[in-house]
């Protein structure tokens, strides 16, 4: 395609290869290859295009783009509008995302073992698609050892719109601790909702999030666990 069309615009997304979120080389051929093809593509772009400033100057360092201008057009989201909550359970955890270690999935279970030790109402609850093996063995361990916690983690999977507001609904606070995000889609719904958020201090989502978020160092699971301590129950 890169060959055919003589001015095409590319949108940069987060590489597809394992390993870019932990800053880590390609460690297989396959994810060597899809880096070069990377790179071979954004290369011939007329235009490129992302969603934030943090994510275009990541992808400026990884296609090795030089001094190439990347337009920045952030994400815009459907108005939730300004709906009653009537399901909002208290203590309720909420992530959103494909179940991966990308995602921060382990780090944040790990945080919730802490949460749900100290404060026997939290729950969580995981909505996204394809859990990773190590994730699901994290939550089996968790499972095998105390009962009682593992009971108040639901896998979801994938949802459809109603079960998907009905868990936002559900919602006292959002959670997203990330490895890399290149925008953050899911940060902005909950503070277009009005959800208390805390997030990684990956990517863009200091960014994206500014001050409307409580923000935990790149996996850290003693840090999440605290600013999560800090929201629950607290009404301002």
């Amino acid at each position: 395609l890169a060959w055919r069309l003589p001015e095409f615009w590319l949108r940069l997304h987060t590489p597809l290869w394992q390993g870019f979120a932990s800053g880590a080389t390609p460690a297989t051929r396959r994810d060597a290859w899809i880096r070069q093809l990377d790179r071979f593509t954004a290369r011939r772009a007329a235009h490129l295009v992302t969603h934030s400033r943090t994510h275009a100057e990541a992808m400026r360092a990884e296609l090795r783009l030089g001094t190439r201008p990347v337009h920045v057009v952030p994400h815009g989201i459907p108005d939730p509008g300004r709906t009653p909550v009537t399901g909002r359970v208290p203590g309720r955890l909420l992530t959103i995302g494909p179940v991966w270690p990308q995602k921060g999935a382990d780090v944040l279970l790990e945080a919730f073992v802490v949460l749900a030790r100290q404060h026997p109402h939290v729950s969580l609850s995981m909505v996204g698609a394809t859990p990773d093996p190590t994730v699901l063995a994290q939550l089996d361990r968790i499972r095998a050892t105390d009962a009682t916690v593992g009971r108040r983690i639901v896998l979801h999977g994938r949802l459809d719109e109603t079960g998907l507001e009905q868990e936002w609904q559900a919602a006292e606070v959002v959670v997203l601790p990330s490895r890399y995000e290149s925008f953050g889609l899911v940060a902005v719904e909950a503070m277009a909702r009005g959800i208390p958020l805390v997030t990684s201090d990956a990517g863009a989502l200091p960014e994206v999030t500014g001050e409307a978020a409580l923000h935990a160092a790149t996996g850290d699971s003693a840090e999440l666990a605290r600013h999560v301590a800090e929201l629950i129950g607290d009404r301002a």
